[in-house]
């Protein structure tokens, strides 16, 4: 099992993600253009390659067995954070999918991408 994206859990139970590079803050972005609040980030974990959503702290254990831990980024605590697996700045592929938040902070619109 591999880690595939970083991802939020909202109050409602749906599962919220991006492809990688995407960070946890890019998730919550696009969740904002999809109508929820900040707040409605119920909580922050990530998808594996088995569609799973996981907490950080077994998220970290996944990623540590697949090894796919950056060497230099590693900050050998228990809970997983998207730069310890990844590298670079999420960039959508269709930047007029959806509406807004990210434009403000990037310049340019970023695409809801929800499961």
């Amino acid at each position: 099992m591999k880690i595939v994206a970083a991802a939020c859990r909202s109050r409602d139970g749906k599962v919220h993600y991006l492809p990688i590079p995407a960070r946890h803050h890019d998730v919550i972005w696009a969740m904002r253009d999809a109508g929820y609040t900040a707040a409605d980030c119920h909580d922050q974990g990530f998808l594996t390659d088995m569609d799973l959503y996981v907490d950080r702290v077994t998220a970290k254990h996944i990623a540590r067995n697949a090894d796919q831990l950056l060497a230099h980024r590693d900050s050998g605590g228990v809970l997983l954070f998207s730069e310890e697996v990844w590298e670079g700045r999420y960039v959508p592929d269709n930047i007029g999918d959806c509406s807004a938040t990210m434009q403000k902070a990037y310049g340019f619109l970023n695409p809801c991408d929800q499961m």
